[in-house]
Formats: C-alpha cells, structure tokens, sequence
C-alpha cells in the first residue's frame, strides 16, 4: 500500500499551500485549454494570424497571444516546486511539441542548445568542457530552440 512522506502529508494538510498548488494547477489548465484551442484554430480551419489594424501586409503580424501562454507555462514550471504541476506542464506542452531541453550532467557543452551561465574548475583533465550542473532547463519546439538550457561547464581551473 502506498505511504506518502510525513512532508507531502504536512503539505496536503497546510491550506495555503494546498490553495497555491490548487491555484497553480488551475492557471497550468487554463492555459493548456487557452493554448490548444489557439493552435487548433489556426490548424484546423486554415486562419492566419490577425492583422494589426491599418496594416494590410500579413507578413509584418505574428500571433503573441500562443507565445504568451507557452512563456506562461513555461515560468510556471520553473517556479514550481510541485512535481505534479511541472509533470503536468511538461504533458501540456510535449502534446503540442514543446519539449524539455534537459541534458544530462557530464555531457558536452553544446552552444546551440545550452547557454553557460557559470564555470567551475574541472575536477580532472577530461571533463573539462562538459556540463557540471543544469540551472535551469530548455525549450524547444521540434528543433527550433525557445529557450537554451542554462548549465554549469567544467573548465580548467586554477593549478596547483
């Protein structure tokens, strides 16, 4: 039979917190249900992006209001401390080909897909260049990069 950890029993039985990860669940839905019904729209029926008035050149217009929701979604998961709703983020995006960009630690730093936001020195000679630490996870839709993986990299350090 499952038993829960005595924190998420103390978690489930604050009501603060229980309200927030209510909130943050609802706000993840809602956009999830905002975003698809966006895309769906734009897909199903054939519509271009709404031109800005007085403009008769759609090639100027883009669509924020889905780029909005995926930021959206996107802070939601990194502010969130709650597995589930971060799972549930994650779900909402893949279903609409927005992935995590989560290398894992000791591989090589890839300047397409990972932007280096500290340096440590490298413990011995062959992981040098190599990811340390992932601050902070990508995005990416197909192989279009929306956002590059924040990492700790490995680099020569001081000598002895």
């Amino acid at each position: 039979m499952f038993q829960p950890e005595s924190g998420s029993v103390d978690a489930l039985n604050d009501p603060v917190t229980l309200v927030i990860h209510l909130t943050l669940v609802a706000i993840v839905g809602a956009g999830c249900l905002l975003l698809g019904s966006m895309l769906a729209r734009h897909r199903h029926i054939g519509l271009d992006p709404p031109t800005p008035m007085g403009s008769t050149d759609p090639t100027t217009t883009t669509d924020t209001g889905a780029e909005d929701i995926v930021d959206t979604l996107i802070r939601v998961h990194d502010l969130s401390h709650n597995d589930a709703v971060s799972s549930y983020v994650e779900s909402c995006l893949a279903r609409r080909g927005i992935t995590v960009i989560d290398d894992p630690v000791g591989c090589p730093y890839d300047a397409g897909t990972q932007q280096v936001v500290a340096t440590e020195p490298a413990p011995s000679p062959d992981r040098v260049g190599r990811v340390c630490r992932q601050v902070r996870p990508g995005w990416r839709h197909q192989r279009t990069v929306l956002r590059p993986a924040e990492v700790t990299v490995w680099t020569t350090g001081p000598q002895p």
